[in-house]
């Protein structure tokens, strides 16, 4: 089909720091400067934890608040 209109834009974005792996667990890291806390910086760290599944039962952020 030539001229297709497509209706949906998908973002993808996947952003972790560091991953660690401990025995068959994977172990997200997230690293941010800002000093207060946003509910955005659990976004790479959800995503990742949702695509493991089972092999993620922890994940860290690290952030410059207080």
């Amino acid at each position: 089909m030539v001229g297709w209109l497509c209706k949906y834009k998908v973002q993808l974005y996947i952003c972790t720091e560091k991953i660690f792996k401990n025995a068959d667990q994977l172990v997200p890291v997230e690293i941010k400067a800002a000093a207060t806390f946003h509910q955005d910086f659990l976004r790479g760290l959800d995503f990742f934890s949702d695509l493991v599944k089972a092999r993620c039962n922890k994940k860290f952020l690290i952030y410059g608040g207080k």
